[in-house]
């Protein structure tokens, strides 16, 4: 699969971290960088008291921020450190990169969907782990 997106192998580490451990990751060396976040939806359904959470993965290669909106505050714990702090963070962030790949995991049907996307720039909401 790796290959097949002409990627270099090391920057698909978030992407696979993102699908094996959940969560958002980012790996950059002096050449390249490159960004997995993850979204979830949680569909119910009330009368058969059953449901899903979809994981939405969207992969970026040399992400740059060209548009920030809003203010929201939160806790984060970030590498080595033992303690959570309060941060303030834009809640709309549009991303740029040069490309963009796109996984949908639906534990529903048991099934993995990747595919790159055409377009090159997303807005993600804070909410979705950057």
């Amino acid at each position: 699969m790796i290959s097949s997106f002409e990627i270099q192998g090391d920057l698909f580490l978030p992407f696979l971290l993102s699908l094996k451990s959940g969560g958002s990751w980012s790996y950059a060396t002096e050449e390249a960088k490159s960004m997995a976040v993850k979204d979830v939806i949680t569909y119910y359904n009330e009368e058969g008291k059953t449901g899903y959470t979809l994981e939405k993965i969207y992969f970026f290669i040399d992400p740059e921020i060209i548009e920030e909106e809003g203010v929201i505050r939160r806790l984060e714990k970030c590498g080595t450190k033992e303690e959570r702090e309060l941060v303030e963070r834009p809640y709309l962030i549009t991303l740029k990169a040069k490309k963009i790949i796109f996984a949908e995991v639906n534990p529903e049907f048991r099934k993995i969907i990747v595919r790159e996307l055409k377009k090159k720039t997303h807005t993600t909401e804070r909410h979705a782990g950057l």
